[in-house]
């Protein structure tokens, strides 16, 4: 808020000229994005919510998204572990 006194968990626009998106951070179905909001406008019936569980709800926000991306990870690493053992596999009954 103006007077930096008061947390708010607010939903931004990504077609409003003052948010700039940067890039998805993550390669994978889940889109993760970085994002700038550069003296961006926020609206009293954008904000979902004031005060101290404004905080929680956007560090919560970040939790989930750690959670999903760990699952992905796991998805990934197994594939590779997989695609490994095909790989060895298929070297040993060549040579």
């Amino acid at each position: 808020m103006p007077d930096g006194k008061e947390w708010v968990f607010f939903a931004a626009d990504p077609r409003h000229p003052k948010y700039d998106l940067i890039q998805n951070v993550c390669n994978s179905q889940s889109y993760v994005a970085e994002f700038a909001l550069r003296d961006y406008p926020v609206p009293d019936d954008a904000i979902l919510i004031r005060g101290p569980e404004a905080w929680d709800a956007s560090l919560n926000t970040v939790n989930v998204g750690k959670y999903n991306l760990g699952w992905a990870s796991i998805g990934s690493c197994t594939h590779a572990f997989y695609e490994a053992i095909n790989h060895a596999r298929g070297a040993a009954s060549t040579g």
